[in-house]
């Protein structure tokens, strides 16, 4: 073509107006404390990465999770360490994972807030180069791909409350402390009266209710992984998480985001 058609056939095909572009890939980090604390800036980042794709509708989705159950049901085929790439046409989230746990509320929302991106048909890789553990390990199982550095430390699946107790001392000093309540379990375990056997025990079947919801919410996420063989408190570095099923693959995050970058995709 020449003259005028030559130039609307050359701004056509910049790349800009190209049918296929490149895929993108979102990094994210998430330092975990106690109160995940943390999840008030995850939530924000996802919406904007969200606002900002191509690709979140939810009727996309192709993440792992449902192919996995289903494969779970009809073989017993193991993970290994080097599973399928990511997609290259896809947009892609990478979340950089470092926590040892904490609070149920908090990482039970920061792992929903992670299970949005999956909901947006993105695909999500969380890489963990140091600590997942207990709740740290529920963010993470969300994932299609978990992605751990080789003496990284996995696992601690399990559930402990600990509240210290200052009823003998409040006693010799004179001091009580008087609780009115409603509910026949509105009060049990608290630091300022003596603990009995009821107490205790209502305590106990609560944090076995929690772990039960723990291990259920594993067993959707990861279902090739043997939860309830695993779900002892115990935790793994790298290679022994990943021969157990608590991760999929060996490598830094630098090698991860190298591994896209290498393959064409825009990092941001």
């Amino acid at each position: 073509p020449t003259g005028f058609d030559a130039f609307i056939h050359n701004v056509v095909n910049r790349p800009l107006f190209n049918r296929e572009r490149a895929p993108k890939v979102y990094v994210l980090k998430f330092h975990g404390d106690v109160n995940a604390s943390g999840v008030s800036r995850l939530r924000e980042e996802i919406t904007a990465i969200l606002t900002l794709t191509a690709e979140h509708s939810p009727q996309t989705n192709t993440s792992s999770t449902a192919q996995n159950a289903k494969d779970n049901n009809n073989s017993t085929t193991i993970l290994t360490a080097n599973p399928n790439p990511p997609n290259r046409h896809k947009d892609s989230v990478v979340v950089l994972l470092d926590s040892g746990g904490g609070t149920v509320t908090g990482y039970g929302l920061a792992a929903a807030q992670l299970s949005r991106i999956k909901a947006a048909g993105l695909e999500l890789t969380v890489c963990v180069d140091e600590v997942a553990a207990s709740g740290g390990y529920l963010m993470a199982a969300v994932a299609d791909r978990i992605i751990a550095s080789p003496f990284a430390l996995l696992g601690s699946i399990g559930v402990i409350a600990t509240i210290p107790n200052f009823s003998e001392r409040m006693e010799r000093e004179g001091v009580s402390v008087t609780d009115v309540t409603a509910g026949k379990y509105k009060r049990t375990l608290t630091p300022f009266k003596k603990p009995n056997e009821d107490d205790k025990q209502k305590m106990q079947e609560d944090i076995n209710n929690v772990l039960i919801v723990f291990k259920n919410f594993l067993k959707m996420n990861r279902p090739r992984m043997d939860v309830d063989e695993l779900a002892t408190g115990e935790v793994w570095y790298g290679p022994d998480a990943l021969q157990k099923g608590l991760v999929d693959q060996l490598a830094t995050s630098d090698d991860v985001i190298l591994q896209y970058r290498n393959a064409g995709a825009e990092i941001y």
